[in-house]
């Protein structure tokens, strides 16, 4: 049981930023008037590149290029994620065993 709670903390700690980032690339990204088609691969190519900033800054990615100004702030997004994240989880694991 300690072990299957384990599990979930670390799969939901590690997953929890980057799904956060991801989510909100595709909701924050400004691709401009670029296509039906521009646009979706663009706010998915921001989506991946949130991911890797959300999780490399854990929660606060910077707003531009400079990183000047006021961040997006994301972390209470990423910890409400990374409860559900290990509630899933631990349902999962509890229900194999």
């Amino acid at each position: 049981m300690v072990k299957n709670a384990a599990i979930s903390l670390a799969l939901a700690a590690c997953l929890c930023f980057p799904i956060t980032g991801f989510v909100a690339g595709l909701f924050l990204a400004d691709v401009g008037n670029s296509g039906p088609f521009g646009q979706v691969y663009g706010r998915m190519f921001l989506g991946c590149i949130f991911a890797v900033l959300n999780s490399v800054f854990l929660g606060s990615p910077p707003r531009n290029e400079g990183g000047v100004g006021e961040p997006y702030h994301l972390f209470f997004y990423s910890l409400a994620t990374g409860v559900v994240l290990f509630g899933l989880f631990y349902q999962h694991f509890r229900s194999r065993h």
